[in-house]
């Protein structure tokens, strides 16, 4: 924030690294106060550029909050990648990544603004239903569970839940416990609901 006001050195940035620091400052924003209170006026301002850029190069609200929103990876990709980590039960390994990706600040802020928009915004909501939908169905299928949507939603609302008491409410001592430590106490849960019987 304040970046208008510094002074730049060398040659100005291109529209890639201007596209960046948009997308950086509407992330803040959506996670900071949800999708009806951010305006391109606010993170025009944040980012340093007229709001008319914005408009530019994303055309609209709802197409700035998906780009600045949606992660480069999918869930799939980064639990393989996790593979040759030391061996752990599905449900630990699972609970270690997702606390280990919330460590990152842009993947962070992005899972807070889809989780605190979805109220309020289609677009979120149907991010956040994709996320369970496809990508955790699909890591509990491969994971051999049956019925592998019933075990996703659980996975979810295990996993949005510690986000939402952890990094909106931040309740205490929740919040500032490291991830690790969560990713402890929610592995045997996960761990659960991937294999547990249903019935």
């Amino acid at each position: 924030m304040g970046k208008a006001k510094n002074v730049r050195s060398g040659r100005r940035p291109g529209p890639s690294s201007t596209r960046e620091e948009v997308l950086r400052a509407a992330r803040r924003r959506f996670a900071r106060y949800g999708y009806d209170r951010a305006t391109f006026r606010n993170i025009a301002a944040d980012a340093g550029v007229d709001p008319a850029l914005i408009v530019q190069f994303f055309g609209s609200k709802q197409d700035l909050f998906t780009a600045a929103v949606t992660p480069g990876v999918t869930l799939g990709q980064l639990f393989e990648e996790s593979e040759h980590d030391e061996p752990l039960a599905p449900g630990h390994r699972l609970a270690r990544l997702l606390m280990g990706w919330l460590e990152d600040t842009e993947a962070r802020e992005a899972m807070i603004a889809r989780i605190r928009s979805a109220a309020t915004e289609p677009a979120a909501a149907e991010m956040v239903r994709e996320m369970i939908g496809g990508q955790l169905t699909e890591l509990a299928r491969l994971l051999g569970g049956d019925r592998p949507e019933q075990r996703a939603a659980l996975i979810a609302s295990a996993f949005l839940g510690a986000v939402w008491v952890r990094h909106v409410v931040a309740l205490e001592p929740l919040a500032s416990m490291p991830g690790a430590d969560v990713a402890n106490w929610l592995g045997p849960t996960l761990q659960h609901y991937l294999d547990a019987p249903l019935d």
